[in-house]
């Protein structure tokens, strides 16, 4: 790596990484620190002229390094900033935002909150370009905040159309109409037509995604009309294609179509390649729902071609995804799969893991209908596996769907059973959240609509205000009123839901885990094991002569006996073990990562936790041993749990004829 901290005029000019023009060399001697800096920017032009953009980068830090030794920090700034401009154009994502970050840190310290207000704004823009949308988000948070506190309202409207622009792509629908609202108000004030046509078009996009198809087109059309005035072909083009999405979403086909080709043609006659790219995916699409297969393969084909020059990963994805559709639709199962895969990979590399749980699901899903039901069954779970980890309920409830299939064409009668019903229960959460996001949705329509009437109003009837003022004011406490009978409904539900959850997986006995749960937790930890290679023991104990306790005691003693052993077999068990009533007085404990010694250490605690003191119960003091069988996952002799507890169970049955009150391993 360069040394950038050296005063290049005195390293000589044979160190330097690139040739340094004739012109420049005689300069570049200088031992004045602010001529070096100069000579070396100008180098840095030159390279600048002639498309080098590694030599325009490197030779801009030879001066950034020159200029590190006490020169203008002013200057380094301005250099800084040149910097980050060609890592954002040259797509240096990671190289620009360390830039960024220097930036932002000088002016904190400097108090420019002016330029800070710039930065973070910029910041934004970069972290979008990477699909990094919280990111972004959080950015354009931080501009907005800046930029109120200078006052600088241009800037601020900019900030709120791409914070806006970036809530709805998040699905956070209420801060984004807010922002785009004040963001219109803003450029209104100012009489800036091109931010009313890009917040007009911002607002069609977020009442496209509450199905408000008319709201949507109304603020297309306004925004088309603004750019057809101001003759920007390339923001007709834009709008002509969101225009399309609405109509898309109406299966209005004809209407659609016609839209993206108009679009399409714009950005052909622009030559806007990744413009191109969008319009050629969009008709594609159209011809997908349309069912033309070999129409739709052709447009799709076209925009991955445009894609991959532009190695942008979201769209690269997206394509690849329905080109594996189209191909799947046309029976051509291996072209298929192959497409998945790609986007897989590109899914991968770029770190997009709910991607890749959706390419997993769609790669499941085409091995499943293709009859290979194994390999279904391992990217299916891997998909889940994903899902669970990025808690991303679509995709989990995908992934169920699809394995309860699996496992239901294979005759697996429970465990399609188990994921049919996890299945419902996640597609009954998403049509619940689905209800709240649109009563939410109806709730901010109500209070936008309230505010461009008030706007009007204002305009047009000063003598009415106040009666339609406290008009607006009974409804929104009307509105007040129901949300929070609503929001005290929706807690009673959470609240019901989860004791349902619990009852369902609790032994009402003892508290601890039921039958149905234990085995469940046993058959993922032995799922977890076999994929990842891992130790896995179980331990069933039995309570000895537990017959006994009923018949002289009652049943009332049983239980409490039942209870605290339970109580005393917990305490002595890991946070990552499971313990469960099995039936009657046998537990089943599995313990993850343990191999056999481990999982005898742990039964003989156990055994020896219970026996350490009598149990009172009913009056009377009872001294409770246990016996323990234990097995250890091995490979073949294990094919599944069933395999595992019967080797358990039979170590059990030895330790009861061996005397009782004793751990006895499977092996032994």
């Amino acid at each position: 790596m360069t040394d950038l901290n050296r005063h290049p005029g005195q390293s000589g000019l044979s160190e330097h990484l690139f040739p340094v023009p004739d012109q420049f060399q005689e300069p570049l001697k200088s031992t004045c620190g602010e001529c070096l800096i100069q000579t070396l920017r100008d180098i840095a032009r030159h390279y600048q002229g002639k498309k080098d953009n590694q030599a325009y980068a490197y030779f801009l830090r030879e001066a950034l390094a020159v200029n590190s030794d006490g020169q203008s920090s002013e200057l380094g700034a301005s250099m800084r900033l040149e910097l980050f401009q060609l890592y954002v154009n040259t797509r240096n994502f990671e190289e620009a935002l360390a830039e960024a970050q220097i930036l932002c840190s000088e002016f904190q310290k400097s108090g420019h909150t002016q330029r800070l207000g710039r930065m973070w704004h910029n910041i934004g823009m970069v972290y979008s370009a990477q699909g990094k949308l919280n990111e972004a988000a959080e950015a354009y948070t931080s501009a907005v905040g800046f930029h109120r506190e200078t006052g600088e309202l241009t800037s601020l409207g900019q900030s709120l159309i791409n914070f806006g622009e970036i809530s709805a792509h998040l699905d956070r629908i209420e801060p984004s109409l807010k922002a785009l609202s004040e963001a219109l108000h803003i450029t209104k004030m100012e009489n800036n037509r091109r931010g009313q046509a890009t917040v007009k078009n911002n607002l069609g996009l977020v009442y496209h995604k509450l199905n408000m198809h008319e709201q949507a087109l109304n603020h297309f059309l306004d925004a088309l009309s603004i750019r057809e005035d101001m003759q920007d072909a390339q923001g007709k083009a834009s709008i002509l294609n969101n225009i399309g999405l609405v109509y898309r979403h109406l299966q209005q086909y004809e209407n659609a179509l016609e839209n993206f080709q108009n679009s399409l043609a714009i950005k052909e006659a622009e030559d806007d390649q990744s413009g191109m790219a969008r319009s050629l995916n969009n008709i594609g699409i159209i011809y997908l729902e349309m069912q033309d297969w070999p129409q739709a393969l052709d447009y799709f084909q076209q925009a991955l071609a445009i894609k991959r020059q532009q190695m942008n990963a979201p769209d690269i994805i997206s394509t690849l995804n329905n080109l594996g559709e189209v191909t799947k639709q046309m029976g051509q199962v291996e072209l298929g799969r192959d497409y998945f895969r790609q986007a897989l990979l590109v899914a991968e590399e770029v770190g997009h893991h709910q991607q890749q749980a959706m390419i997993h699901i769609n790669i499941g899903e085409l091995e499943l209908q293709n009859g290979q039901f194994e390999k279904a069954r391992v990217i299916l779970e891997d998909a889940l596996q994903l899902a669970d980890e990025l808690n991303a309920t679509k995709e989990q409830c995908e992934a169920h769907r699809y394995l309860a299939e699996v496992f239901d064409d294979s005759s697996e009668i429970a465990k399609a059973y188990h994921h049919f019903q996890r299945f419902h229960f996640l597609e009954k959460e998403l049509r619940d959240l689905s209800t709240e996001r649109k009563l939410a949705d109806l709730r901010l329509q109500f209070e936008l609509e309230r505010k461009d009437k008030e706007a009007r109003l204002i305009r047009e009837k000063n003598l009415e205000l106040q009666e339609k003022n406290q008009q607006i004011a009974t409804q929104k406490e009307a509105v007040d009123n129901l949300n929070r009978e609503l929001a005290g409904k929706n807690e009673e539900l959470k609240s019901l839901n989860q004791e349902l959850y619990e009852a369902s997986i609790t032994d009402k006995l003892t508290g601890i885990f039921n039958r149905k749960q234990i085995l469940h937790l046993l058959n993922q930890e032995f799922s977890r094991a076999l994929r990842y290679q891992q130790q896995l023991s179980i331990a069933i104990l039995d309570i000895d002569f537990f017959k006994r306790v009923n018949d002289d005691h009652g049943h009332l003693a049983g239980d409490e006996v039942l209870r605290i052993t339970s109580r005393r077999i917990q305490e002595q068990v890991r946070n990552e073990d499971h313990l469960g009533r099995y039936g009657g007085e046998e537990f089943l404990v599995v313990l993850p990562q343990t191999d056999l010694a481990g999982a005898l250490a742990t039964a003989e605690k156990i055994r020896l936790a219970v026996a350490a003191e009598p149990i009172k119960a009913e009056g009377a003091e009872l001294s409770i041993h246990i016996s323990l069988g234990i097995s250890q996952l091995k490979g073949k002799l294990h094919p599944d749990i069933n395999a595992l507890i019967r080797a358990a169970d039979e170590a059990l049955y030895r330790a009861k004829e061996s005397g009782r009150n004793r751990s006895v391993c499977a092996d032994e």
